[in-house]
């Protein structure tokens, strides 16, 4: 703590992930070499052990400082083939999953179980797939590939989320640690989104600041015919997650503490929390930051996510130059009174269709007519009523390199 390498990892606040490398929050000697697991080395370890029910439920949990050994490097691909008695091809670099079946079974089931759980009594909500960005020999992109999610990915998913959450509650019973907080609607945006929903549901939605009736109302939107798009209008509601030093509760995933832990390497607030805990099962007093310490790190995790996407959109408008005149499949991912955001379904790329306002210069110049109620979340467009989410058909127009911008049309 608060040596030169500990400030250095706390300026820096996370990795920041770029196309073609990382940029790592410890040196590449320590976060690749000393610290990564690698097979057949030992590594010293916090343990996450905990007792699951049938159901799902905790019912008991514990973090113990160990030394382990990793006895074989498996991928997402060929364990979910194993799980799913598919073949699989072998790969001379990676161990092969059919000797561990039996455990790798076991932790499915867990999966399972945890993830019914938090069906349940907490909030689950479809993610929007990832895409993995190829860059060839001369830095530019060459392919864009979406990551189809397999039962691999939620035994690891589950696992991440049961371990983060258990450590809110530990971190909180002792009154310190770095946690993960999300209070739901933005507070000037909550009377708009529980009248509407009010209405949309024919349900009374009220009290959503409180986290037991914030859950009650998704899992209403998720049992509701036009759930899709219910939850989709919501989404644009919310706030956007903080860190805090205070236990509050993670209303996006329906958790009343959530501190992350399982990526010291790359975190530092997963560094800190995992130093708190090990200092805490030592009997000492756990570490803390101050209010410009926190502060400093919310604005270096926004200024590595700023970078990371500056460099994709980029990369894509230098990858799309050439498909101009081009149509792609994709959905309507934002409204506005100036038109409306479109994300591509095979590569997650987004743009914008804009409207043709009028000319008072040329009052013969055709114009579209936008009308767009940013209370409900409802556009027309030349009396065409459009929702978020909705299939749409856009053709490339232009890329504008100097403001790395996608502009689109309707195709149809």
């Amino acid at each position: 703590m608060n040596s030169t390498l500990d400030k250095a990892a706390r300026k820096r606040t996370q990795t920041t992930y770029f196309a073609d490398k990382p940029l790592t929050m410890l040196p590449e000697e320590l976060s690749i070499e000393r610290f990564s697991l690698k097979v057949g080395e030992e590594r010293k370890s916090l343990v996450f052990q905990c007792e699951i029910d049938s159901d799902g439920k905790i019912s008991h949990f514990s973090f113990v400082p160990a030394i382990v050994k990793s006895h074989a490097k498996l991928s997402y691909v060929q364990v979910a083939a194993l799980l799913n008695d598919q073949e699989y091809k072998a790969n001379p670099t990676l161990s092969d999953p059919a000797e561990y079946k039996a455990t790798l079974e076991q932790l499915q089931a867990c999966a399972k179980a945890l993830h019914s759980y938090r069906q349940a009594h907490h909030i689950v909500i479809e993610n929007r797939p990832d895409f993995a960005l190829y860059l060839n020999n001369k830095g530019k992109l060459e392919n864009i590939e979406k990551i189809e999610r397999n039962c691999a990915h939620s035994i690891v998913e589950e696992a991440m989320l049961v371990t983060n959450r258990c450590a809110g509650d530990f971190l909180a019973q002792h009154n310190t640690g770095l946690f993960v907080h999300h209070r739901g609607y933005r507070e000037e945006r909550r009377q708009d989104i529980e009248t509407l929903l009010s209405e949309k549901t024919q349900t009374e939605i009220n009290k959503t600041e409180e986290l037991d009736s914030y859950i009650k109302t998704i899992k209403t939107l998720q049992q509701h015919d036009d759930a899709k798009t219910l939850l989709s209008i919501q989404q644009r509601f919310l706030e956007a997650s903080q860190l805090s030093t205070e236990a509050k509760p993670h209303f996006g995933l329906g958790f009343a503490h959530y501190a992350t832990v399982t990526s010291p390497i790359r975190r530092y607030q997963d560094l800190h929390n995992q130093r708190a805990i090990y200092q805490i099962l030592a009997k000492q007093a756990p570490a803390s930051l101050n209010a410009q310490q926190l502060q400093q790190m919310q604005d270096n995790i926004k200024e590595s996510r700023n970078a990371s996407m500056f460099m994709e959109k980029w990369l894509i408008c230098d990858y799309m130059n050439n498909k101009v005149g081009e149509s792609f499949n994709g959905t309507v991912s934002l409204l506005t009174n100036q038109g409306v955001g479109v994300r591509l379904d095979d590569s997650g790329i987004e743009g914008f269709v804009a409207a043709k306002r009028a000319d008072k210069k040329k009052p013969d110049a055709p114009f579209d007519k936008i009308s767009f109620n940013n209370q409900r979340m409802e556009l027309s467009w030349n009396e065409a009523p459009i929702q978020l989410d909705q299939p749409i058909k856009v053709t490339l127009v232009r890329c504008d390199n100097e403001k790395k911008k996608l502009e689109f049309s309707f195709s149809e």
